[in-house]
């Protein structure tokens, strides 16, 4: 079925939306970037607790198909994208790397759901004290301190500096 017929029905109506409104090659450009988020979300999981630097590789990638695929309507996933990347960081003692995740991470997750949701107020305990995170300090292979995020850095060069280990 093509797209915007999916909402034909008994009113015959035609979505119009931003997706469905696009043009074929549009939509199919689209359709690889969402598979490869998916791919990206079974990567991660494998890779998350022994291959770090992928792991984080692969999470800032699925940030920017997000970003680039659903602009300011990726929901909760980037607030679930950010809080791994913390834990990931959190899990090597990168204190400095994780705490920049994690104010992402709940700040995503409160635009989203709410102060009172109950994901909001665990991704905040977990900002608040970073050792909450599952794996926390399990190499400290990284080790920084919170008070060592760079200042100074702009745009690309502190996101490169977030995203990338070297």
């Amino acid at each position: 079925m093509a797209y915007g017929g999916h909402q034909r029905g008994h009113w015959n109506f035609i979505c119009s939306c931003e997706t469905c409104a696009s043009s074929s090659y549009e939509l199919r450009r689209g359709d690889i970037k969402r598979a490869r988020i998916t791919t990206l979300q079974n990567q991660i999981i494998e890779r998350a607790e022994i291959q770090h630097e992928g792991c984080l590789k692969d999470l800032r990638e699925m940030k920017e198909l997000l970003q680039d695929v659903y602009g300011n309507s990726t929901g909760a996933v980037l607030a679930c994208v950010y809080f791994i990347a913390s834990e990931v960081a959190a899990s090597q003692r990168d204190l400095a790397r994780s705490s920049v995740f994690a104010e992402r991470a709940y700040g995503e997750r409160l635009m989203c759901e709410g102060e009172d949701h109950p994901f909001v107020l665990k991704y905040g305990e977990v900002r608040d004290d970073l050792t909450l995170h599952y794996g926390y300090a399990s190499t400290n292979f990284r080790e920084t301190q919170v008070d060592t995020v760079p200042v100074g850095l702009g745009g690309e060069d502190f996101e490169d500096w977030l995203w990338t280990w070297e």
